[in-house]
């Protein structure tokens, strides 16, 4: 049970001081107790500190979106025995999505690299359109590629090259037939 709770535990969960203090972690954070009461249980009976552990779920104010978050547990002694345990949390939310972000970019950029090196030897139109088309389908995970012009007068397009599925699709649709 709560024997204290900051302002911040409070704001994060949307309740009032009454609404936490003498309330098990089940009642004030229904979804994360499933994963932090295993933890809490786990330093009283070691005495060990959990450092950093990461943390995934819902929590009052998000709205049922699940937030990310580190936290450290450690055993609050009295005496030679242990009182209860502490818990610093760090919302990582963010952090995490700026992380992702920038993971994502960067995985981009080297699809684009390797693309770069695998296009630069090439010297007809089809090793190029071919090259293309399988890179767009094995860096970018497409399922069907094409490289595709458009007809200045019509404004139609038309296929300069297709991928294996692509072309399969293209039949049994009666496209560019």
């Amino acid at each position: 049970r709560y024997r204290r709770a900051n302002p911040t535990l409070l704001r994060l969960t949307g309740r009032t001081i009454d609404q936490v203090i003498g309330h098990t972690i089940g009642e004030v954070l229904p979804g994360l107790a499933p994963t932090v009461v295993p933890i809490i249980e786990g330093v009283i009976e070691s005495g060990n500190a959990v450092v950093d552990r990461p943390i995934e779920g819902p929590v009052g104010t998000a709205g049922g979106v699940p937030r990310h978050f580190l936290a450290t547990y450690f055993a609050i002694r009295h005496g030679d025995g242990i009182d209860g345990v502490g818990v610093v949390v760090r919302d990582v939310t963010e952090q995490l999505g700026a992380e992702r972000a920038v993971e994502q970019r960067l995985a981009e950029f080297d699809a684009m690299h390797r693309t770069s090196l695998r296009l630069r030897d090439l010297q007809s139109p089809a090793e190029l359109t071919a090259s293309i088309i399988a890179v767009l389908e094995v860096s970018f995970g497409y399922t069907y590629g094409a490289v595709l012009l458009v007809d200045r007068d019509s404004g139609r397009l038309t296929p300069l090259a297709l991928s294996r599925r692509a072309t399969a699709i293209c039949r049994i649709r009666n496209l560019w037939s």
